[in-house]
């Protein structure tokens, strides 16, 4: 399905150096926590391999949904010319439970309908989306402290130690490939809390002047 409106929005992304948004959007009675993500590569490797049979470009950006209060999340990858599908496999009958918590039985989804729906509403600016932090995403790989989920900050590691691939591969997934790619080469490692009153907002590493 064509979504002209994330185009919009991924050009005011990238003019504004955003990686990661996250926007509310409510079906009926079910409200989802929609997150778009368009340096989707860290976590395409954590999704099952594309059909081949199906003969899909490499994606754009990923589409994250989740049931707020649910408990139930789906990814929908985004391809050139900003559109994906509607196909849901196996999460079809989980969303149809989402959706139908109130709606009579054996009313049949109307799954085209349903993402033509979020289609027309999706903002195309920034300035109706939020940043997104790592507790936000409605589904995570699983990764090292995955019950740390709000952001506490950088370290950077003395030279007798060093910042392990499963930290870089956390901060890759929170924080995008630039923010790992800086930490490597500086030797930073990103700092997790499970205590929310602890968190700070999450950034880029601070990189040292003359680097």
């Amino acid at each position: 399905m064509k979504a002209p409106r994330l185009g919009f929005l991924h050009h005011d992304m990238v003019a504004n150096n955003e990686r990661r948004v996250r926007f509310n959007w409510t079906n009926g009675a079910v409200k989802f926590s929609v997150v778009f993500i368009i340096d989707p590569h860290p976590f395409l490797k954590h999704l099952p391999a594309p059909d081949q049979k199906m003969n899909r470009p490499a994606p754009l950006a990923l589409l994250m949904f989740g049931v707020v209060g649910g408990g139930y999340a789906f990814t929908k990858p985004v391809y050139p010319g900003f559109w994906f599908d509607t196909f849901m496999g196996p999460d079809l009958p989980l969303l149809q439970q989402a959706l139908r918590s109130d709606s009579p039985a054996g009313k049949p989804l109307d799954v085209n309908g349903f993402f033509a729906d979020f289609v027309s509403h999706v903002p195309t600016a920034l300035t109706h989306t939020e940043a997104v932090q790592w507790k936000d995403l409605p589904w995570r790989p699983d990764v090292e402290e995955a019950d740390k989920t709000y952001f506490l900050g950088y370290r950077t590691n003395p030279s007798t130690s060093h910042v392990t691939a499963k930290n870089l591969e956390k901060t890759e997934l929170a924080a995008g490939e630039l923010a790992a790619k800086i930490c490597r080469e500086l030797n930073v490692s990103s700092c997790w809390t499970a205590d929310p009153v602890q968190a700070k907002p999450l950034g880029f590493p601070p990189v040292p002047h003359g680097v």
